[in-house]
Order: C-alpha cells, then structure tokens, then sequence
C-alpha cells in the first residue's frame, strides 16, 4: 500500500501539537500523545479503507490526504499558530552531543523499526505481506491487519515528525506539510 498522505500527515501532526497548546492550554506531555495517537487513527482509518472498503492504496490516500488538508485549514483557519510554550520549544531545539533533540528522537524511532522489522514475527508478516500479499495470504498472515496496522504506526511516526518540525521552528504552519510527500518515496527507496 501506498500512503499519498504523508505530507498532509506531517501538516496534521504540525498543527494540532500547536493547537492543543496554543489554544486548548493543554499541557505538552498531552500534546504530544494526542497528536501522535490522532495520527494513528488518520493511518487507521486509510487502512481501514484499503482493506474494508477495498479502495486503491492511491486514490484512499489521496483523498485521505485532501479531507486532512480541509482539516489543516479548519483548525488553524489558514493561520500559523504562535506563542508557543518555550519548554516546548526547547524540544525542537536543545542539542546534546551536537546534534539537537529531534535527531536522537528519530535516530530512536529509527532504531525501534528496524528492530521491529528485522527481529519479530510481525516485521517478517510485513515484509512478506509487501512481497506477494497472495502469498501471504495464503500462507495465514492476516494482510488486511498487516496493513491497517502499518499504516497507523506510519501514522504515528509521521505526526511525531511534525510535531517535532513544529518545535524546531517553534510555530505550527498550516503550509509546512505537503511538501514532504515526494520527498518521502525516495527516502523509502535508498
């Protein structure tokens, strides 16, 4: 499955971490969890349509993708929302070893996939579900779990990257999300 929906994740993860604390005044451990669960239901609810509703990968994520957008600009009403908290900031900015927070924050994320792909039953169902998902199908990989639940981790990585994003530039930008769509393919691809 192919997920068109990135970019518009990343815009979704960016401008709800500033909304819950920007405007609801909720506290930044709540922030941070609400946002990257809510990116998990976007991933749940696109597997849910690939699977269920049997819609094409791309079209399913395409208009997944427009429906956040509307989202994007529902919430922030097209504005960038600021005064965000400095201890909030200071995540996107403090550095440790050179490097700021962000980095070791992905470099652990990283670390956490690969382990979860390399060394689990529940990476080999992925990797043979995105091989032949006939073949795994038949061979009793469950392959519509296998891609609701990809989908929904992919969900929650991509909205902890954006609400990451938005710490660093300490401002949450209804506009900074799609242009990570294409970018993320060839990422995927080296």
């Amino acid at each position: 499955a192919f997920n068109l929906a990135v970019g518009s994740e990343v815009g979704v993860g960016a401008i709800l971490v500033a909304y819950f604390l920007s405007t609801a005044g909720f506290p930044i451990w709540l922030s941070i969890l609400l946002t990257t669960l809510a990116g998990g239901l976007i991933g749940v609810g696109s597997g849910l349509l690939i699977t269920v509703a049997r819609i094409d990968s791309f079209i399913a994520t395409l208009g997944v993708s427009s429906v956040l957008l509307a989202g994007i600009s529902w919430v922030s009403s097209d504005q960038q929302i600021l005064s965000l908290s400095s201890s909030f900031t200071a995540i996107g900015r403090t550095q440790f070893l050179g490097f700021t927070m962000p980095v070791w924050i992905m470099i652990a994320v990283a670390i956490a996939v690969w382990y979860l792909l390399e060394r689990t039953p529940a990476g080999r169902y992925i990797y043979a579900t995105g091989g032949n998902i006939d073949a795994a199908r038949l061979s009793g990989i469950k392959t519509k779990w296998v891609i609701v639940a990809s989908l929904a981790g992919c969900g929650m990585i991509v909205a902890l990257g954006g609400l990451l994003l938005t710490s660093t530039i300490g401002t949450g930008d209804p506009t900074i999300g799609p242009p990570y769509l294409l970018p993320a393919f060839p990422a995927v691809v080296l």
